[in-house]
């Protein structure tokens, strides 16, 4: 038996479209991703309050990481329920750089119910490009807090909290709704 390079790559191009362009997929990736993330939020609240508040410096940043990465499987999924051609000629054709997520649940009309809410997929994004993975980020200004209408606000990645888990977990059920919706 010989290995034929031709057949081989247009079997790879064909598996890959085929992946690329089943939103269940996408969602299953999420949904693994969401549970990863619990798990750590469950550690978080185990032992003192001294422990859960380390616990929660330790883990929570790594947890708020995998719910952003949810976030952006489940919006790539609604993407590609939409238009299977996302995927097409072996790449994928949606939003290519970073983990730009208010820009993609933009993308696919996904209401963001308040400012709290708004503030949270920023915090999500910014998990998952540095802040559940890096000491710092690419440029130091993605770090710094800004004065608006007279009040400090930080900048996103640099602040968390365990309620962060709660409105994450509703806002990934309503993601994941729309991703999976015939």
């Amino acid at each position: 038996m010989t290995w034929d390079a031709l057949e081989h790559d247009a079997q790879s191009r064909k598996t890959f479209e085929k992946n690329g362009r089943n939103p269940q997929l996408w969602v299953a990736f999420a949904d693994d991703l969401h549970r990863a993330a619990e798990l750590l939020w469950s550690q978080a609240g185990q032992g003192t309050a001294l422990e859960q508040i380390a616990a929660l410096l330790s883990f929570g940043k790594t947890a708020l990481m995998l719910d952003g990465f949810a976030v952006e499987m489940l919006a790539k999924a609604v993407i590609v329920r939409r238009n299977p051609n996302a995927v097409k000629d072996g790449q994928w054709f949606g939003p290519r750089k970073g983990h730009p997520l208010p820009e993609l649940l933009q993308k696919i009309d996904f209401t963001l119910e308040s400012p709290e809410e708004k503030d949270l997929v920023a915090r999500l994004a910014a998990f998952a490009s540095w802040a559940g993975r890096y000491p710092i980020p690419l440029d130091y200004s993605a770090a710094t807090a800004t004065h608006k209408d007279g009040k400090l606000e930080l900048a996103p990645g640099t602040y968390l909290s365990s309620a962060d888990r709660g409105p994450g977990d509703d806002l990934i059920a309503r993601l994941r709704e729309q991703a999976v919706e015939p």
